[in-house]
């Protein structure tokens, strides 16, 4: 029997969630109380469950950087830094703290079911090269098994310590002539799925403070193996004596240019024009709305960072820098949703977009700093502390890309 698509456990505590499954047609897997097993294997798409169920998902295997695993939300009523840190272990990407504001439930398990490929803008492309690593003061080797936009997953016979801070030089033969230095942090680590290839653990690594330059050279390297990257015929044991290294220095070029991520967006449509006191007054019905099609998920936002200036957001398919959105955010469970206008940046220092709030009124302003100063809702799991404080859920309403001069080249380093 293959394991269900969708797949919630709890005692009784998530009918909100299961009625919402139910409204959005989801097939989906109930187990509840006394039909709990000791052992459940994994979904193919999504697993949610209460804190004192979700640890069933520490005997499954982490499928560290695999497009295909499941994605894992845990929700609470109480949560301690102990757990976040032990549902981070077991590889779970969200934890929802009651209460939440409904419809932000629904937005993010309509992403989470429905963006399908979308869902994964970083998906990973297989590498198999040696590569030198360091933490600490120490230098090591290991082998690259996959790399994306995010980060790569290496093998290795050190079990790296999740949360370390780590280096990691890719060698020329990988990117296009010039070794390429990369900085991430652990995020988990696990006994490798095959131990043919003479290692012992995988490692998951997520980069951090990615310049433009870097990003685009990460981008080039998965769009040059993307139209068939090198398949070894059978396994290769590695010897780590003989194994080439590459240079003892890396540049990631001499300026850090302002430069978009090539744009995968299709045609959108422009927003209506008008003052923003005119947009306004359609606002609280347009984030009423039900979000109808699949291809909506990507309406959803899950912000970062989150201040009185702006936010971050992951690179967006739609997005570009110079961009208008508005944007319905999310914040307490018993009030509606507040709308904002902003402009797409570059992040500061990081490898996403930023958006710049514009104009904010009064009561939003007052909204927003209260939104800043609690603890989000929706957490994010995966990518460190630093963007789990100031979490915020958001729907784009309305986008107004960038004018731009058809005639002119792109956007690109000249």
């Amino acid at each position: 029997m293959s394991s269900p698509s969708v797949l919630l456990i709890d005692d009784g505590e998530l009918d909100d969630v299961r009625t919402l499954l139910a409204q959005m047609g989801t097939e989906f897997v109930h187990l509840r109380g006394g039909q709990i097993p000791p052992e459940v294997e994994p979904p193919q798409r999504l697993f949610i469950a209460t804190t004192r169920r979700a640890l069933l998902a520490e005997q499954w295997p982490l499928n560290t950087g695999s497009a295909d695993a499941p994605r894992k939300i845990a929700v609470v009523t109480e949560d301690s830094n102990t757990l976040r840190n032990r549902l981070r272990r077991a590889g779970f990407d969200l934890l929802i703290r009651r209460p939440v504001h409904p419809y932000a439930l629904r937005l993010v398990l309509f992403r989470d079911l429905y963006s399908g490929a979308e869902r994964r803008q970083n998906p990973r492309t297989p590498i198999g090269h040696p590569v030198r690593y360091r933490t600490g003061f120490q230098h090591r080797k290991a082998w690259i098994a996959d790399l994306s936009l995010s980060g790569v997953r290496l093998l290795l016979n050190e079990q790296l310590t999740p949360g370390a801070r780590i280096s990691l030089q890719l060698p020329s033969r990988v990117t296009d002539g010039r070794s390429l230095t990369l900085r991430g942090k652990v995020l988990r680590t696990s006994p490798a799925d095959d131990q043919t290839s003479g290692t012992r653990f995988a490692a998951a690594i997520h980069f951090e403070k990615l310049s433009v330059a870097a990003r685009r050279r990460i981008f080039n390297i998965l769009n040059d193996r993307a139209h068939g990257p090198a398949v070894l015929e059978e396994p290769v044991a590695i010897d780590f004596a003989t194994a080439p290294e590459p240079p003892t220095t890396a540049r990631e070029g001499a300026t850090d240019t302002d430069l978009a991520e090539p744009s995968q967006a299709e045609d959108s449509p422009a927003a209506g024009v008008g003052s923003p006191e005119d947009r306004r007054k359609h606002d609280r019905v347009v984030y009423d709305q039900e979000i109808a099609i699949p291809g909506e998920a990507r309406q959803v936002l899950m912000g970062r960072n989150l201040s009185m200036g702006g936010m971050g957001i992951d690179p967006h398919p739609d997005l570009s820098v110079g961009d208008h959105v508005q944007l319905a955010l999310y914040g307490e469970a018993d009030e509606d949703p507040f709308v904002v206008s902003a402009q797409v940046l570059h992040e500061k220092d990081g490898a996403g977009l930023g958006l710049r709030f514009l104009d904010l009124e009064p009561g939003d302003a007052t909204r927003l700093e209260k939104l800043i100063t609690h603890l989000p809702a929706i957490e994010p799991l995966q990518n460190g502390e630093s963007d789990a404080m100031g979490a915020v859920v958001s729907r784009i309403l309305d986008h107004e890309p960038e004018k731009r001069d058809e005639a002119a080249p792109d956007d690109e380093a000249s």
